[in-house]
């Protein structure tokens, strides 16, 4: 397991390195701002800026540096903080909105409870379905039950977590919403945990109408099957509603066994 705390913080520190060679783009004075050696460099700063969780700033500073006795001050922290354009960290798009600039997607062990790969995403390639699909790819990991919320709902994670080899538990949007359960042939019962097995087909022609195929457009990412493929892909999954409160009701989609995930216990 080290070797992969080791492989997240390398992955980190090279995100880091990237944005600060070129730090000019970032500053109110390029020409005069953190060109003086001090122990919060512009470095340091975008570290601590990403490290940072809801802690004051004072237990973050001694966190990052470990403690260390001749860990920088608050005050020197908020010094080299002025020195940096708000937009680097965030922007605002083409309505006025002000977005994120920088996406940390990263995959966490709740178990062991460390990080186990980070990928950063500027807003231009924002994206978290391809972000989560790359980790899981390249991760080394078995015996993983990926566990994640509504923001991963999504055909093309299911599929690269089958291929590796992975188990899921995805939460979902309700069935009258307009999530993947809104389009599912569904029991008209409140709860049910049922096998599901689709097929996806490129193409949108009567015979695969007829024969079940689910249409996958081609706008749509989905790495097992080209855009111009004439092949089909077949993915099965569990979907279970259950309650969980008065009138409320939750939708997970998984491929665990019900020997090992019984929604009634």
């Amino acid at each position: 397991m080290s070797n992969y705390i080791n492989q997240v913080s390398d992955s980190l520190k090279n995100h880091i390195s990237e944005l600060a060679n070129n730090p000019c783009s970032f500053l109110r004075n390029p020409n005069v701002d953190f060109s003086r050696k001090r122990k919060i460099d512009f470095k340091t700063f975008i570290g601590i800026m990403m490290n940072s969780g809801g802690a004051t700033m004072s237990k973050e500073l001694l966190d990052f540096f470990d403690f260390n006795k001749n860990t920088p001050s608050v005050s020197a922290f908020t010094q080299q903080r002025s020195k940096v354009l708000p937009e680097t960290f965030w922007e605002r798009n083409q309505y006025g909105s002000i977005v994120n600039k920088l996406h940390l997607n990263a995959f966490y062990d709740v178990l062991n409870r460390i990080y186990t790969d980070v990928l950063v995403q500027t807003a231009a390639d924002y994206n978290e379905f391809r972000a989560c699909a790359t980790m899981i790819d390249r991760s080394k990991l078995e015996n993983v039950i990926l566990v994640a919320d509504r923001g991963y709902e999504n055909y093309n994670i299911f599929a690269h977590a089958i291929e590796k080899g992975w188990k899921f538990a995805i939460r979902v949007k309700d069935k009258n919403s307009n999530g993947i359960a809104s389009g599912l042939n569904l029991p008209p019962n409140d709860e049910f945990d049922i096998d599901i097995t689709q097929i996806f087909s490129r193409k949108n022609t009567k015979t695969t109408k007829n024969a079940g195929y689910k249409w996958m457009p081609v706008n749509q990412v989905f790495d097992y099957l080209p855009r111009k493929s004439d092949k089909t892909y077949e993915l099965s999954f569990r979907i279970i509603r259950f309650p969980i409160g008065s009138n409320s009701y939750e939708i997970i989609i998984t491929n665990l066994d019900r020997n090992i995930f019984d929604v009634k216990k």
